[in-house]
């Protein structure tokens, strides 16, 4: 059975691009800013002096980095953070703060994981929101055109010439597809190209589809993918 190609499958590829976006940005502001309370919260109370790294355990990609420092009386403690970063080796000194209730507890200033994890996924959710924009202003703009062709009620039927991928998209590494139908009038050869299909659209080869044009000018024209389900 041949499958119905409707625009709301790129509609909602769409959205769901711009949505996934939105969603990396917010993760990234909502966890970089957890990150920095916590800090901020823990320096109100917490003590501050210097620390030397005494030990970094790897264990996979989650490295612990153990700290030793001394505190106001004098006690030496070595206590873990639950932070690393590239820069960080054996010896090097560090500032941090430490609950004078429970010196284990300390914690250093997140701020370059912080602003590593913003950048991370707050970049990664604009280049996914970008993207997801730029398909939904074409999307409005041919559903734009779209209504505005139709609403003429002037289409010719043209010929499914060849089936295309466009390349310069892919979409979970796979390119999209595209129709392109032939037309002839007066002795004169009319060529058309629809959006992208996110389905084969192949079996419909040789078949007729419907084009929606402006009367004066057959440049522009919208390819009702949908109609091929009539030729079934």
């Amino acid at each position: 059975m041949k499958k119905r190609f409707s625009m709301s499958k790129n509609k909602a590829f769409a959205f769901g691009f711009a949505g996934i976006g939105l969603l990396f940005m917010i993760i990234g502001m909502a966890v970089s800013i957890g990150f920095q309370s916590y800090f901020n919260k823990f320096r109100e109370n917490g003590i501050k002096t210097e620390g030397i790294i005494s030990n970094i355990y790897h264990f996979g990609d989650s490295p612990t980095v153990f700290i030793s420092f001394l505190t106001e009386n004098g006690i030496e403690i070595t206590t873990s953070i639950n932070y690393y970063s590239s820069n960080m080796f054996v010896g090097k000194s560090i500032v941090l703060y430490y609950d004078p209730d429970n010196p284990h507890k300390a914690t250093i200033d997140p701020i370059f994981f912080t602003l590593f994890f913003l950048l991370l996924f707050g970049g990664m959710g604009a280049i996914f929101f970008a993207i997801g924009a730029v398909l939904i202003k074409k999307h409005l703009a041919l559903e734009k055109r779209k209504a505005t062709l139709i609403s003429s009620g002037y289409y010719i039927m043209a010929d499914v010439i060849e089936v295309s991928r466009n390349i310069k998209i892919s979409m979970n590494g796979r390119n999209p597809f595209v129709i392109h139908a032939h037309y002839s009038e007066n002795g004169k050869n009319y060529f058309f190209k629809s959006h992208n299909i996110l389905f084969n659209p192949s079996p419909f080869l040789d078949e007729k589809i419907r084009i929606y044009l402006d009367r004066n000018d057959y440049g522009i024209y919208y390819v009702d993918v949908d109609s091929l389900i009539q030729n079934e």
